[in-house]
């Protein structure tokens, strides 16, 4: 199976950036790097190869073969030029566009200006360089790819998207498309209403869409359920993955504290990209096992307080988001997540599920907890193991452990106690206070209650 890998650089980001997704992948890539600088004319049309080709990112400070999208042609990455270049018939046809389009004209830099770099990180400008180079590029390639396995960060999500569309424009479904997008955010201060960034199309196979929860500037809105649409969720698999962190953190650890985010992303995307066909060079592999995937989930629940803090600390991104804002999404959290008080998002779900089968049946099975007189016993056991085997697991649980044996105790025994007592028990389970219940637990008979 013929599969190509394109991956797109976020907003000031390139390849030669350390410490961060897009670029480390893109230096373990197997294989080479599709090249056409050199070519004297976009209409010289020289059969390419190459397995992977990386966008660089807008409004990054160019480098060794990494121009700023905007500034060069972007397929033969000549300077842009004042003069007109000659447009063939197939020109036209592969764009799908008139010869006078503005598309065909930034294309081949028809007297358009080049953006400056702010310019890039204000508005994106240049981003659609990045499209018409991925198209033209596998347009070329001696033998058309079978797959297309695309990741992308910040705007390079959303430009892998726009690639998405393009493809579909030329190829129809002939090439499949595969989507890992992390925070895609448009950027700029309005949200694009564009098809070619609101919808998923129908050559796309698979598409994961990370979110970023604690980033609160109000021009980083990211393309949500609410604005990124599934052209046919019959033939394409969506999921939308609600993740710890800032724009940043997902891509890039900032703190120890909140690296945990960053390494599940980095864990999904290796593991989205090898099972749809992309190669990395032997040794290199960003998974995690299944124990250490609960783990990082555990540990974002248990910083949940410094992720909410941090996300509005510095000045510079009050200034660049022209404020503070919780993000739309944040609010409808149950659409995202099934449970989502106690799982971060869907994974987080699917791997404590498999991880811990039968806690996972008794505590969210048919909507909620099923906690009886029968189960009471076995519930109080796994909790007892799992505290003493995964006590950073048990500790994000420890609220919910503790409210279903106080509802049960109280439901258990309300014909037996006061109903100050019994008042009491209920203010423990809105309020969780541990010194109380500790109290509490001394009172009732031994084995009922775990002690917290």
């Amino acid at each position: 199976m013929r599969v190509f890998t394109i991956l797109c650089h976020g907003t000031d980001f390139n390849r030669h950036v350390e410490n961060e997704l897009v670029a480390e992948f893109g230096r373990f890539l197997h294989g080479s790097e599709v090249q056409v600088a050199g070519l004297a004319t976009r209409t010289a049309r020289t059969p390419l190869s190459g397995e992977y080709l990386i966008l660089e990112g807008v409004g990054s400070e160019s480098g060794p073969g990494a121009p700023m999208p905007g500034t060069v042609n972007p397929y033969t990455l000549a300077p842009k030029v004042e003069e007109p270049q000659p447009v063939t018939l197939l020109d036209a046809m592969i764009l799908g566009l008139g010869a006078d389009s503005d598309f065909k004209r930034e294309f081949d830099g028809e007297g358009l200006p080049a953006p400056y770099r702010i310019s890039g990180k204000v508005t994106g400008e240049g981003w659609d360089d990045n499209v018409q180079r991925a198209v033209g590029i596998v347009v070329n390639l001696a033998q058309s790819p079978q797959v297309i396995n695309i990741l992308g960060w910040s705007r390079g999500a959303v430009t892998a998207i726009k690639i998405a569309n393009k493809l579909n424009e030329v190829f129809a479904t002939s090439i499949q498309v595969n989507l890992y997008c992390v925070d895609p955010v448009y950027g700029g201060f309005g949200v694009s209403t564009e098809p070619d960034v609101t919808i998923i199309p129908v050559n796309v196979n698979c598409a994961v869409i990370v979110l970023a929860l604690h980033d609160q500037r109000q021009t980083f809105a990211p393309s949500d359920l609410s604005r990124l649409h599934v052209e046919n969720p019959m033939v394409t698999t969506a999921i939308f993955l609600p993740m710890s962190g800032t724009h940043v953190e997902v891509v890039r650890a900032t703190s120890i504290d909140h690296s945990h985010s960053s390494k599940v992303v980095r864990h999904l995307a290796y593991r989205f990209l090898v099972k749809f066909g992309t190669r990395f060079k032997g040794g290199f592999d960003a998974s995690m096992d299944l124990l250490d995937t609960c783990y990082c989930y555990a540990k974002m629940l248990k910083n949940a307080g410094s992720y909410d803090a941090g996300a509005k600390s510095s000045w510079m991104d009050y200034i660049m988001g022209v404020g503070y804002n919780n993000r739309d999404f944040t609010g409808q959290l149950p659409t995202y997540t099934a449970h989502s008080d106690h799982f971060i998002n869907e994974h987080h779900r699917a791997c404590f599920r498999q991880a811990f089968p039968r806690l996972y049946a008794l505590l969210f099975t048919q909507g909620g907890p099923v906690v009886s007189s029968t189960t009471l016993p076995e519930l109080r056991r796994l909790y007892v193991q799992t505290k003493q085997e995964h006590p950073l697991i048990s500790g994000t649980l420890e609220p919910l452990f503790r409210t279903e044996f106080m509802k049960y105790v109280a439901a258990y025994h309300s014909n037996r106690i006061s109903p100050r007592m019994l008042a009491c028990i209920l203010m423990l389970v809105k309020t969780g206070t541990s010194p109380k219940l500790a109290l509490l637990n001394r009172a009732w008979p031994a084995g009922i209650l775990p002690v917290p």
